[in-house]
């Protein structure tokens, strides 16, 4: 890791001024898992985040929210499915009576479907055979005959959760297709937001997730600090774009739903519950910037 860092210096001493290459070395210092990534860019990125931060308050701002990174590499990904799929056998759902559904709503891509592709080997490891999948969520003809066939438990996965909306939405689906009172629903997430698991819990919506998170800042501050946290966030969000393409900046400050999120799971798509600050690609002049993780979304 020494070797690395003492690269990384020579690097930075050839490409940038002395301010911006001591910040960008002090945060590669202090965080690891930043010299722990893969992406060939990440330099840039890192020298990009630091040259907004054009006063010692955002560059302590930044430094803090990094520290607090909730940084998923790929056996903490594999511990956390483990957890779930021991949770669906402590659940005691008869295999050939359960179907597992990834949450993604068409055949394109998607976390979820990761997520089942690794569970449902893990959960063949683990003796528990005979259930089915689907990779994606069904319409109401295909829940009708798995149901006149005999499943009725139904277990909807996800990689994140942010604002628990989406779950709900999921969950609502399918108590409404199905019109049974005799069959089991449950909403599995890989990682996720504490407050959004809450917002399900209220809404009586069964859900596991065994990584929660807390929001980035107002978990910590209250009042007058708090705020002063919220300002200097804002003053680093208005160096971006206020639009690109469909997604509008103002949706996504602290990001979206306001959800203050820190966490990134090697080699995948950033949550936009992320602050933007580090996956929004587009400065507010127009130009195109090298943000720390990158973003897949349509209109985007």
């Amino acid at each position: 890791m020494i070797n690395d860092i003492h690269s990384k210096r020579c690097t930075y001493s050839m490409k940038y001024n002395k301010r911006s290459y001591d910040m960008a070395i002090d945060l590669l210092m202090k965080h690891e898992w930043l010299l722990a990534r893969s992406q060939a860019e990440s330099e840039d990125a890192i020298y990009e985040l630091v040259t907004m931060c054009d006063t010692n308050e955002k560059f302590s701002l930044m430094d803090e929210l990094l520290s607090r990174f909730c940084y998923m590499d790929d056996e903490f990904y594999q511990r956390m499915i483990c957890k779930i799929a021991d949770h669906i056998i402590r659940m005691r759902y008869k295999p050939l009576t359960t179907v597992i559904i990834a949450a993604a709503n068409d055949e394109k891509s998607d976390g979820s479907q990761d997520v089942l592709y690794i569970l449902q080997t893990t959960l063949e490891a683990k003796q528990y055979s005979g259930f089915r999948t689907r990779s994606m969520m069904p319409g109401q003809r295909s829940l009708r005959k798995m149901y006149n066939e005999g499943i009725r438990n139904f277990v909807v996965v996800d990689d994140f959760l942010g604002t628990g909306q989406t779950a709900e939405s999921r969950y609502r689906q399918l108590v409404g297709d199905l019109g049974q009172t005799d069959v089991h629903i449950s909403m599995c997430q890989v990682s996720g937001m504490k407050f959004g698991v809450d917002y399900c819990h209220r809404k009586g919506i069964p859900l596991y997730c065994p990584n929660q998170l807390l929001k980035g800042l107002s978990s910590l501050y209250h009042g007058f600090e708090l705020s002063q946290k919220f300002f200097v966030m804002r003053l680093l969000e208005m160096h971006l774009a206020p639009q690109i393409g469909r997604l509008l900046l103002s949706n996504h400050t602290m990001g979206y739903g306001r959800s203050e999120a820190l966490f990134y799971r090697e080699g995948r798509n950033i949550p936009n519950n992320v602050f933007p600050i580090f996956w929004w690609k587009a400065y507010s002049d127009g130009r195109m910037r090298i943000p720390l993780f990158t973003r897949r979304q349509n209109g985007y």
